[in-house]
C-alpha cells in the first residue's frame, strides 16, 4: 500500500519509529518496509509486502488501490471502464487476481490527478490465470492531457505471458513526468477478453532512505510474513528473543549477494524461517543465509541450495551453526559450480555443535576430486538425523564426526565420510559408486549398524568399515561382483531364498545355511507301506496277508468291514438252519 521507513531505532508498534507515524500510524499489511539504517524490533505479528535494509532507488508510484478511485486522487479506467480495473493495481500478484479489458485488445490507464506527474522509468507485469486471455504485446504510453499519448516503451512477443509469470523492465529510459500512464494492449493469447494481471509502475524515489539496519525478532510469539526481501548489507534479520518462538515466512526465494549474512541467530529463543529456497549463488566473498551461534533451536522450512557458477569465496555456507539444534524440512543441494582463487570451504551446511535433523534428501557437490573443505554437509555436532536419501559422487557428500542416523538409502562414493570414530545407523539400502557409499577407512574403530541390503559396484565395497552389524530382525543380503559383469548374492543366516519350505522337507531334517531350518513333513517308514510302493527315497516293505485282512474286517468300524462281518455264508446258513426244529 505504501513505502514506509524507519526514522529511529525502536519497536515496530511505535509510531515514533516511522516516517509520518503521527499521521499514518505504524506500517500496515501490504506495505514496503525499509530499516533506513536503524534497528526495528519486530514486536507485532503482521504480513507485509517486502522487508528491506537496502537503499531505496525506486518506488511503486501507485498506492494499493481498493477501488477504481481509492485512495484519492488516483483514478483508474480502461477501454470498457469496467468496475474491476483496480484489480491490476492492488499489488495482488496471484494469477487469479486480474482485470478485464472487455475485448482482446485495448487499454487500461492510471490518472495521478491534477499537479501530479511522476517520472515512470520502469515497470513490472504479472500473468493472469489463462494463457489464451493473457496479454503478449503492448505499449506503455504517457500523457499530460489524457488525449495525446507518447509511446514510452514497446514490447512484442510471439506468445502470451504464462500463468503467474512476471516480466520486469528495470529501466525504459523515460525522464519525463506524466499525469496519465496507459498500458495499450495490441495482442493477447487469442481469447477475449484480455486479462491484465498486477501492474507495478516504478518511479524515481527521492526519499531519505539509506542502506543498513536490521529487523530484530526480540519478542516471543511474533510471526511476520512478507512476499520478498531486499538486502544490501549484512544481517537484515537478527534473532535475540530470550525464550519462546518467533517466525518469519517469505513467499519468494531468499538469495544472498557477496559478503553478506542474511539472518543471525544469537539467542536462547527458537526461530522458524520459511522460504521455498535458501540460495547462495555468488562468485566471491564470505556469505551466509543463516549464521547461528545461539542455543535456541532454528527450523528452516525450504530447500538449502549452494548454487552454481565459479565460486572464489573464502568460505560460503547456506547455514553455519556453532550452537544449538537445527531442523531442516527440505532438500539439501551441494555446490554445482567450480571453485577458484581463495575458495576453501564450499559447504551447504556447516554445523559444529548440537544436533541436526534433515527431513529431506542430500545431493552431492559436483567438484571433481576429494577435498575436505568441499562437501555438502560438514557435521561436527552430536547427532545427525537424516530422514531421506543421500547421494555421493566420490566427493565427500557428508563429512561427520558425530553419530549419524539415516532413514533412507545411502548411495554413491563417499556419501557419508567418517572424520572420527563414530557410529552410523542406516535403515535402508547402501549402494557403492566409484567408491564406498559409507567410508570409515581412516577410523577403523567406527561402527556401522545396517538394517537393509548392501550392493557392491565394480568390486568396490558398499561399506568400508571393519565393524558392520546387520539386523537380525529383517532379511538382508550383500551383492558382490565376481567379474565379467556377474554378481553373487550372500544372504544373512536367517534368510533362505530359493529353498523349499519346512512343510515340504522330511520331519526333523535340518537344511539351509548353517542348518538353520528343520523339516516338518512326516513320512511313513517303509515298514508301514505295502511292499514295492514308493515312499520317501525307497519303497515299502510291508507284506499284507489274508489274516491281516480278516483282522481288519473283524476289528474295523468301517461300514464295509461291518457289512462283511455280518454277511451270510454257506457255513453260517447251515448252522442257522440246524438250530431250528421244523415241524
Amino acid at each position: 500500500m505504501a513505502v514506509r521507513w524507519a526514522i529511529a531505532s525502536g519497536a515496530f508498534s511505535s509510531t515514533a519509529t516511522w516516517n509520518d507515524g503521527a499521521t499514518l500510524g505504524i506500517p500496515i499489511t501490504g506495505d514496503d518496509i525499509f530499516t533506513n539504517n536503524f534497528t526495528v524490533n519486530m514486536d507485532t505479528s503482521i504480513t507485509l509486502r517486502s522487508l528491506n535494509n537496502s537503499a531505496r532507488a525506486r518506488e511503486i508510484a501507485t498506492p494499493l488501490m481498493t477501488s477504481n478511485t481509492s485512495p484519492s486522487p488516483i483514478v483508474l479506467s480502461n477501454i470498457g471502464n469496467s468496475s474491476n480495473v483496480f484489480s491490476s493495481f492492488n499489488r495482488n500478484t496471484a494469477a487469479t487476481d486480474y482485470s478485464n479489458l472487455g475485448a482482446a485488445t485495448g487499454w487500461t490507464q492510471v490518472d495521478f490527478g491534477v499537479g501530479n506527474a511522476p517520472v515512470i522509468d520502469g515497470y513490472q507485469l504479472y500473468g493472469a490465470d489463462n494463457v489464451g486471455n493473457n496479454i503478449r504485446s503492448w505499449e506503455l504510453q504517457g500523457s499530460n492531457n489524457g488525449t495525446n499519448f507518447t509511446v514510452l516503451h514497446v514490447y512484442t512477443a510471439a506468445t502470451a505471458l504464462a500463468v503467474g509469470a512476471v516480466i520486469t523492465f528495470t529501466s525504459i529510459g523515460n525522464t519525463q513526468g506524466y499525469r496519465y500512464y496507459r498500458l495499450n494492449v495490441t495482442a493477447n493469447g487469442g481469447s477475449s477478453p484480455a486479462r491484465v494481471g498486477d501492474i507495478d509502475l516504478y518511479a524515481i524515489f527521492t526519499g531519505p532512505i539509506v542502506a543498513g539496519g536490521s529487523f530484530n525478532f526480540n519478542t516471543a510469539g511474533v510471526s511476520v510474513s512478507c512476499t520478498s526481501v531486499g538486502q544490501s548489507t549484512s544481517n537484515i534479520f537478527t534473532i535475540t528473543n530470550t525464550g519462546g518462538t518467533t517466525s518469519l515466512s517469505i513467499a519468494n526465494n531468499i538469495g544472498v549477494p557477496n559478503n553478506i549474512n542474511v539472518l543471525t541467530h544469537s539467542s536462547n529463543g527458537d526461530f522458524i524461517v520459511t522460504s521455498p529456497n535458501f540460495i547462495i549463488n555468488n562468485t566471491g566473498g564470505t556469505s551466509r543465509i543463516v549464521s547461528k551461534s545461539g542455543a535456541g533451536q532454528i527450523t528452516m522450512n525450504g530447500n538449502l541450495i549452494m548454487g552454481t557458477g565459479t565460486n572464489s569465496g573464502a568460505a560460503n555456507y547456506v547455514l553455519e551453526s556453532t550452537n544449538g539444534n537445527t531442523i531442516i524440512n527440505g532438500n539439501i543441494i551441494g555446490f554445482q559450480g567450480t571453485a577458484a582463487g581463495s575458495a576453501t570451504a564450499l559447504q551447504t551446511i556447516r554445523q559444529t555443535a548440537g544436533n541436526l535433523t534433515i527431513n529431506g534428501s542430500v545431493s552431492p557437490i559436483t567438484l571433481g576430486g576429494f577435498n575436505a573443505g568441499y562437501c555438502t554437509i560438514l557435521f561436527q555436532g552430536t547427532t545427525f538425523n537424516l530422514n531421506g536419501n543421500t547421494l555421493g559422487n566420490n566427493n565427500a557428500n557428508i563429512i561427520t564426526t558425530g553419530t549419524v542416523n539415516v532413514n533412507g538409502e545411502v548411495s554413491g562414493g563417499n556419501a557419508i565420510f567418517a572424520n572420527s570414530t563414530i557410529t552410523i545407523n542406516v535403515t535402508g539400502n547402501t549402494y557403492a559408486g566409484l567408491g564406498s557409499a559409507i567410508n570409515c577407512s581412516s577410523f577403523p574403530s567406527s561402527v556401522v549398524n545396517l538394517t537393509g541390503n548392501m550392493f557392491n559396484n565394480l568390486g568396490r565395497m558398499a561399506i568400508w568399515c571393519p565393524n558392520i552389524f546387520i539386523s537380525n530382525s529383517t532379511t538382508t543380503l550383500w551383492r558382490m561382483d565376481i567379474g565379467g559383469g556377474l554378481t553373487r548374492t550372500l544372504y544373512s543366516a536367517d534368510s533362505f531364498p530359493n529353498l523349499p519350505s519346512t512343510s515340504n522337507v522330511r520331519n526333523l531334517v535340518q537344511y539351509g545355511p548353517a542348518s538353520g531350518l528343520t523339516g516338518t513333513m512326516v513320512v511313513a517308514s517303509p515298514s508301514d507301506i505295502r511292499r514295492n510302493v514308493l515312499t520317501d527315497n525307497t519303497v515299502g516293505t510291508a507284506n499284507i496277508t489274508a489274516q491281516d485282512i480278516l483282522n481288519f474286517i473283524n476289528t474295523s468300524s468301517d461300514p464295509l468291514a461291518v457289512r462283511m462281518r455280518t454277511m451270510l455264508t454257506d457255513n453260517s446258513a447251515g448252522q442257522l438252519i440246524s438250530e431250528y426244529n421244523f415241524v
